[in-house]
Parts: C-alpha cells; sequence; structure tokens
C-alpha cells in the first residue's frame, strides 16, 4: 500500500511503517503531494484520515513551519488520538520541532486544541499563551473528564499556572466559562472551582480578586462578564477586602453595564467607604443612567447615607418602548394532502422562496409515510406546470437552495430530476463563502429527498415563529420514535433549536429512555446548547482580484468591505464545527429569487451571531448596491432570536442602517427599536462602526438620519444619542487640527468647515435633540475642536449647538458616563 493510499484510507498504522522506513525519495514525493491532498476545500481530513495525515507530514516534513502550513490548513482536523502515533514517529526519527509546531498550530484560527495540547504536554514544554489556545483551554474545561470535580482537574492540570491569568485578559473567553460542574451538582462551576483552589491555598485570593476587578473594569460583553461576576459573588470580598479598592468599586457601579453596576452596588452598600464626596459624585452618575432599577436603589442608598441635596435632580430620560409580547407559538402541522398542496403552490408562486417552508417540510415528511399514492398524484401536475425558482440551480449563487427543494418536491411527486442542459465548469463558478446555515439547511433538505417516507415526523420542527424547540416536546419526539432511529441531520437540527439555558430535571429524563437520541438530547440539556463561536472582522478589497469595473459590478462586489468570519472553540466534533464554521470568501451577491437567507434564523435561533455573520455580504450588498433585494429582512427575525449577536450583528444593522431602498432601511429599524426594547442592543458599537465605515467604506450618513430620527422619535432616544456620540468622532475627525490657528497667521477664509462626510451636520443636530432630551452627558472626542473653529458652516454651527448642549447638562445631572 502506497503511502498516499495509507493516508486516504485512514491506517495510522501502516503510516507509521511508511515513514519510519529509510526511504528518503519516498518522503520528498510525498512532500509534493500534501499540499495538493489538502487544497481542496470541499474534502474534509479529520477522524482517523487526519490522523494518518498528521504522522505523514510530521514523518516528512522538514521543518515545523512547512509542517504547520499543511496541518493548519482548514480542511484538516487533527484528533486527540494522532498524538501517540506522531510522537512514536518524531522520537524515532529525531525530529525536533514538535514544540514549534505545536505553538505553530496554536495560531490558526479554529486550531486542534487536545491535538496541539496532547503534544505539548508529551514534550513538557510551556504552554502557548495566544488568545485562541486559551479560548481552547477555557472550553474544554467545560467538556473533559467529566467524572472527576473541576477542582480537581484544574489543580492537576500543567497549564493552570499559565493560563488562568489570561482567562481574565482575553476578550470574549467568559462565554465559555457558563458550564455546571456535572460531577458536583453546582451550576457555576468554573467559579466554585477557582474559590475552592484558592481557599486551599493552591490560588492566590488576592491575586484572583485584582484580577476579577480589573477584567470587570476593562468591560466586556455583558454575557462574557457574568462569568467574572459570579466569581466574584463566590470569592465574596470582605469589608476590608472592598475597601482597599474603593475607586474600582465606584468605577464599576458608574461605568459597568446594568450587571456589573448592580453587583458594585449591593457590595459598596455593604461597607463603610471613607471618601463620602466620591460616592456622592459617582452617584451624580449613577441617578443619569437610564436603567430604573438602579436609579431607584441609590436614591435608597443615599437616603440612608445621609442628605442626598447635592446629587438628586430630576432622572434623565431613558428609552420608553412598549414592552414586546412573546413569541407566536408555530402553527399547527399540515395533515391532510388538500391543505398541503396549497401550500405548495403558495410556495411555487413566490420568487422568493418565502412563506411556510418549515411547515411544507413538515408537511411533505408527514404525509408520505403514509402516502397511498394520493400525495404525488396531487403534487405531480402542479410541479410540472411550474416555472421558476424550483426548477432553477443558481450557480452564481452558492447559497441558493432552489434546485434542492426543488428536489424534495419531486421526490415527493414521483418525478424524475431535471438536469439543465448547461455544461457549467467548477472553474467558472465563484469562490464560496462558508455560510453554515445554509449548509445546514441544504443538508436537512437533502436528506429529507432521500430518506422521505421512513419517519412519521420530523424531530426539529420548530415549536416557536422564531424557530425555536421546546425541549419537552423534543423529548416527546424522540421517546414516540422506539427503537427507530432518528434522521442524523434532522435530530442535529433539532438539538441546535432548543433555547440555551441548561435542564438538569428534563436531561434526566431523556438519559431514561436509553436511546441513542436520548443520550444526545440529555446532553445537550446539561450542557446547555451548542457553544457560541469567536467572532474576527476581516477586511476585504475585491479590487485586488478583479481589476475589472464591469465584472465588479457584474458580480455585485464592492472594492472593500468590513466583514466577520467565526471560528468555533476547540474541542468540538467536525459535524459542530461546521455549524459554526463562517468564512470569507470571494462572492458575495444576491438576487430576489435566490435569497433563503431569512430561513437561516429560524435554522439557527439561538446563535445569531452565526447567522448574522453569514447574512453580512447580503446587508453590505443593500448599502453598496442599488438592487431591490429584501436581503435586510433577516434582521427583524434576528433580533427576534437570541444568543451572542457581537460585531457580526452591530456590524449587520450599520449596513442595514445606510441601506439605498427604504423598506430595507424600515427593515433596519424595526431590529433595532426590537433589540432596544429586550435590552440586546449595543448602540456604542454600532455608532463605532457606522463611524469608521462612513468615513472610509460604504456607508452614507444621509441615509443614516432618516432611521436614526425615527428611532428617536419611536421612544428609543438614549440608545440613538449613544450611538451618535460613538459615531460623531469618526465622522469629524476630517476636521482641521484641534487647536485653532494662532493668533499671528497667514489669511485664510473665515468660513473655512471642516471636511467631514455630508449629513454628518445633521446628525450632528440629532445627537443635539436627543442629548437635550435625555438629560445624558457623554463624550464626544473633537467635539470641542470643531466647534471652536472660526466661520459660521453648517457642521461648525451644529457642533456648537451640541457642545453647548452637553455643557448644559453637565449642571442639569447629565452623565458622562452613562451606558
Amino acid at each position: 500500500m502506497s503511502l498516499r493510499t495509507a493516508i486516504e484510507a485512514g491506517d495510522v498504522a501502516s503510516v507509521v511503517t511508511a515513514v519510519r522506513s529509510p526511504d528518503e525519495l519516498g518522503r520528498r514525493e510525498a512532500r509534493t503531494a500534501f499540499t495538493a491532498m489538502t487544497r481542496d476545500r470541499e474534502v474534509w481530513w479529520d477522524g482517523t484520515r487526519g490522523a494518518a495525515l498528521s504522522v505523514a507530514v510530521v514523518g516528512c516534513q522538514p521543518t515545523a513551519a512547512t509542517a504547520a502550513q499543511i496541518l493548519g490548513r482548514p480542511s484538516v482536523g487533527l484528533p486527540e488520538e494522532a498524538v501517540a502515533p506522531v510522537l512514536e514517529v518524531a522520537r524515532a526519527l529525531g525530529v525536533p520541532w514538535l514544540v514549534e509546531l505545536a505553538n505553530r498550530l496554536a495560531t490558526v484560527p479554529d486550531p486542534d486544541w487536545r491535538f496541539v495540547a496532547g503534544l505539548i504536554r508529551a514534550e513538557g514544554a510551556p504552554p502557548p499563551t495566544g488568545d485562541r489556545f486559551v479560548e481552547g483551554w477555557a472550553t474544554d474545561l467545560g467538556m473533559r473528564d467529566l467524572d472527576r470535580p473541576l477542582a480537581d482537574r484544574l489543580r492537576d492540570d500543567p497549564f493552570l499556572r499559565a493560563l488562568l491569568p489570561r482567562l481574565f485578559e482575553v476578550d470574549t473567553v467568559g462565554l465559555r466559562l457558563h458550564f455546571p460542574d456535572l460531577c458536583t451538582g453546582r451550576e457555576n462551576g468554573f467559579a466554585d472551582a477557582v474559590a475552592q483552589l484558592s481557599r486551599e491555598g493552591v490560588l492566590d485570593r488576592a491575586d484572583l480578586i485584582g484580577a476579577t476587578l480589573d477584567r470587570l473594569l476593562r468591560g466586556d460583553r455583558p454575557k462574557a462578564l457574568r462569568a467574572f461576576i459570579m466569581l466574584h459573588e463566590t470569592l465574596a470580598p470582605t469589608a476590608a477586602e472592598v475597601v482597599a479598592r474603593p475607586g474600582d468599586y465606584l468605577r464599576l457601579l458608574t461605568d459597568g453595564p446594568v450587571s456589573v453596576a448592580t453587583m458594585a452596588q449591593r457590595v459598596l452598600r455593604t461597607v463603610d467607604l471613607p471618601d463620602r464626596d466620591a460616592l456622592l459624585e459617582a452617584s451624580r452618575v449613577v441617578l443619569a443612567r437610564p436603567e430604573k432599577a438602579l436609579v431607584k436603589a441609590q436614591l435608597a442608598w443615599l437616603g440612608v447615607a445621609g442628605p442626598a441635596a447635592p446629587v438628586v435632580f430630576s432622572s434623565p430620560r431613558g428609552d420608553d418602548l412598549p414592552a414586546l409580547a412573546l413569541p407566536q407559538p408555530a402553527p399547527p402541522p399540515i395533515t391532510d394532502v388538500d391543505t398541503l398542496v396549497e401550500e405548495v403552490a403558495l410556495l411555487l408562486r413566490r420568487r422568493i422562496p418565502d412563506g411556510p417552508v418549515e411547515r411544507v417540510l413538515d408537511g411533505l415528511v408527514r404525509l408520505a409515510a403514509v402516502d397511498d399514492g394520493r400525495l404525488a398524484g396531487a403534487l405531480r401536475p402542479l410541479l410540472r406546470d411550474a416555472r421558476g425558482w424550483v426548477f432553477r440551480r443558481h450557480r452564481n449563487e452558492p447559497h441558493c437552495l432552489c434546485e434542492s427543494m426543488g428536489d424534495l418536491l419531486r421526490a415527493a411527486a414521483g418525478l424524475e430530476r431535471e438536469r439543465e442542459p448547461q455544461d457549467w465548469s467548477s472553474e467558472n463558478e465563484p469562490d464560496p463563502a462558508r455560510a453554515a446555515p445554509a449548509v445546514l439547511v441544504r443538508r436537512r433538505l437533502e436528506e429529507a429527498t432521500a430518506r422521505l417516507g421512513s419517519t412519521p415526523s420530523l424531530l426539529c420542527t420548530p415549536t416557536s415563529m422564531t424557530g425555536s424547540l421546546d425541549g419537552s416536546v423534543l423529548l416527546e419526539r424522540i421517546a414516540s420514535l422506539g427503537d427507530r432511529e432518528p434522521w442524523p441531520v434532522d435530530l442535529t437540527q433539532a438539538l441546535l433549536r432548543l433555547p440555551l439555558a441548561p435542564d438538569n430535571g428534563l436531561a434526566a429524563q431523556a438519559e431514561a429512555l436509553g436511546s441513542s437520541a436520548g443520550k444526545a438530547l440529555a446532553a445537550r440539556l446539561r450542557s446547555g446548547g451548542l457553544p457560541q463561536p469567536g467572532q474576527y472582522t476581516v477586511s476585504v478589497e475585491f479590487s485586488r482580484k478583479l481589476d475589472d469595473a464591469d465584472v465588479r459590478e457584474s458580480f455585485g462586489l464592492w472594492p472593500r468591505r468590513l466583514l466577520v468570519e467565526t471560528a468555533p472553540p476547540a474541542g468540538l466534533g467536525f459535524e459542530l464545527v461546521e455549524l459554526l464554521d463562517v468564512t470569507v470568501g470571494e462572492y458575495y451577491s444576491t438576487r430576489a429569487e435566490e435569497d433563503w437567507s431569512r430561513h437561516w434564523a429560524l435554522a439557527m435561533p439561538h446563535h445569531r451571531g452565526v447567522v448574522a455573520a453569514a447574512a453580512l455580504p447580503l446587508l453590505a450588498a443593500a448599502a453598496d448596491r442599488d438592487i431591490d433585494d429584501g436581503s435586510t429582512a433577516i434582521l427583524p427575525l434576528l433580533a427576534d432570536c437570541d444568543g451572542d449577536g457581537g460585531v457580526a450583528l452591530d456590524l449587520g444593522l450599520a449596513y442595514a442602517v445606510s441601506a439605498r431602498r427604504p423598506a430595507d432601511r424600515i427593515a433596519a429599524l424595526d431590529a433595532f427599536l426590537t433589540m432596544a426594547a429586550t435590552g440586546t442592543l449595543n448602540p456604542e458599537g454600532i455608532g463605532e462602526l457606522i463611524g469608521v465605515l462612513s468615513t472610509s467604506g460604504p456607508l452614507k450618513p444621509t441615509r443614516i438620519v432618516e432611521v436614526l430620527r425615527d428611532a428617536a422619535s419611536a421612544g428609543a432616544p438614549l440608545s440613538v444619542w449613544r450611538l451618535l456620540a460613538a459615531a460623531l468622532p469618526h465622522l469629524l475627525r476630517g476636521a482641521p487640527p484641534e487647536t485653532p490657528p494662532p493668533r499671528i497667521t497667514l489669511p485664510r477664509p473665515s468660513g473655512v468647515a471642516p471636511k467631514v462626510p455630508r449629513g454628518t451636520p445633521e446628525l450632528l443636530a440629532l445627537a443635539t435633540e436627543t442629548a437635550v432630551a435625555t438629560g445624558v452627558r457623554l463624550p464626544v472626542d473633537g467635539l470641542d475642536a470643531v466647534a471652536a473653529w472660526p466661520g459660521s458652516s453648517r457642521v461648525v454651527v451644529e457642533a456648537r449647538r451640541l457642545a453647548e448642549a452637553l455643557r448644559s447638562a453637565g449642571g442639569t445631572g447629565g452623565s458622562a458616563a452613562a451606558r
């Protein structure tokens, strides 16, 4: 058996034997084959194939750099089981660079953490401390050796000393520290384990308290900070430890997110602060915050603390949005052929594959299981007469699912698949971006087509219009299967639709079923769901690859876009990794009849960051292409979902509020108001992106004003003001130097205005309106410099109005730190 054949077969033992033989010529030939073998992104090297490849690469490549170039490819998965044979070959051949290889692999976007960690441990080397390796360690804590208490595992972990401090420094790593200790039954496993090691003297208590406060002071996503809030509460600092750092706690009270501020307020109320003036000054800021519960608690505290006249004033106004209705339940299933045919006819009449796709899919599976020929007979004439999207494969759109849906309908009707006459070459097709939700929906359609008639109903049909699935309903569906095995993709989709919260009681019931599906459900219920992936912004300049303007226009490309890739946490199986993987490709066009993106939110209702990252090319197209494709319709759906949206969702809203078409901007407004009402809006993050992309990208402030003014009028003036305060410094950066002209200088016109993007004066005016309406003072870097510039241009006049409004707000209870 040749070396290549052994690798492709995943025969690790044969590969070990081959590379240990003294055949230097064979090794050289293998080196040239590795790159070609792994270049195809559609071919994955994981499991035993990945293990075999890793052994061959370590045995044949001359350096760690060349080995890492191959093993670090996205298509290569390195299982933990590969560590032992890799070590065997390396030691037999005297390979000296395994530690260097591990350190190189630790920096790739999706490091195979357990493989890298295994090499590091085996070589006795210090672990890498980069962000990605630290994230992998944090994830692995909640997934390995769950039959041992986490405190015991940490005590024995050789990485503890090097990596624990980094958990307090890496942004968003706190999202990976929410897991129960299944062995002890503790819900906050990480916090409890660290506190126990502190009591034992293994970890220094003062260092832990200091690192926790420093992490909270630096800030992060509110959900990422929750693990550190729990750690602080579990450590329970004494009065002396709190009084030792009063300034830190006061800063957390004034500047922190509401969960952090509430914690700081509660702690401070239990001690006697020596600096009363500092407390009163902090209270001046707190009473200007928009969170009513925090303000009421502060007023109650001041009533106890003494005279509060210096700080009690009329409370500034926050957002005043109506409470949102609960998500509507999904419609009942289709149980008769006539209703199903009506729904299919509705689906076929629309250019966009909108409407009850989930309900139709469930109906097809449900009725095909009891079909006596009536379903096929009713669908056949409908499909024979149909024209349009159902029979088309839109090869210019890599995420189009029209053909897959058409195949399913034809299978239900007993019709042969119609092949297109065109001879399409893969060389003519654009490089697709990997959109995890699209991959999932396509596989569901393909699985249903292949297995139609073999199951009574789907497990994954949602119980909510958002796409969410109630865990107790899924438990009943799995129980009804009896001894039948579920469809694999159907089960995966069902588990992905479960809410992101542990439910140990329901997990015990699922475990008691004894089936593989029941055990899978139990594991997901105990873990609280699939973790949220990391997000990384990517700036893409297409003009470097496509210089012809006509080609760019026909392909719908913009010379520069800011997009987002997601990196799944280490330690997941290949299938789960793929569900959280979004990569940036070279092609981002969509047309109305090809847009399936609104179904992505239904597929992943609790991972809206992944869906937003996948949809960003479409949302960007709404801002930089003059087409009416309705691609922003996904945003209101995402607003109704949950899960950390991250920078991907912020960026999607930033693009959408500057969309060319009014209908797209209305969708952005809808999502903005929904998220503001639910407290999930990140106005500062959106504003920062609007500012950056308005000065160096495709966004137009003249369009943005309309959406933000409507949002303020609808009851979200504080969210609009916070957004503008973050955006304006970037927009004003085109102004002249911040120091005014000297007294003696060359003559220059008195009316010279800063060069800022069009629409900036209108945004300044809206900022003044919302600042005055809310009574909240926020800093706007560069504003005073523009206001001090001579002349009476519109931007200078509006800058002066806003600066004066902020000075007035400072004397009437405004806050420079309202969040």
